[in-house]
């Protein structure tokens, strides 16, 4: 799935050199932002524990066992979730594919605000002029 808006439009005759770059560097990002596989929210961390079985070297050594769990946010609380070994891989592409869609849509709504920001100049400068030539 790809989202992109296309500020080409937005540009007209009377478009910066400067705006022209942003909106380029802007289309570009938003061209690649694409959610190809599994993406996941969330920070994966490793959690030592006991199992507590009773025939287990985690109660006969002391020695604990090395698990994996991803811990996320929703609704204002934190949660846990155990990942199981033969997904562990999966997840951990997940999470990564979402820390870099999530880095390129900051990214990009810097870039519309920055654009944003130049087109409100560029109009307050065109009705200055408007009314110096009435």
């Amino acid at each position: 799935m790809t989202y992109s808006y296309n500020y080409d439009m937005v540009i007209g005759m009377k478009g910066s050199k400067r705006l022209e770059r942003l909106i380029g560097k802007r289309n570009d990002l938003a061209g690649k932002l694409k959610a190809d596989g599994v993406v996941i929210k969330g920070k994966l961390h490793p959690v030592y524990r006991a199992c507590g079985k009773p025939y287990c070297k985690c109660n006969k050594d002391g020695k604990i066992h090395k698990t994996w769990a991803i811990s996320l946010r929703k609704g204002g609380r934190y949660y846990s979730i155990h990942i199981p070994n033969d997904i562990l891989d999966e997840v951990r592409e997940g999470t990564k594919r979402y820390a870099a869609l999530k880095e390129m849509l900051d990214e990009i709504a810097g870039l519309d605000l920055e654009i944003k920001k130049i087109r409100h100049e560029e109009g307050k400068k065109d009705a200055k002029n408007k009314r110096k030539t009435s």
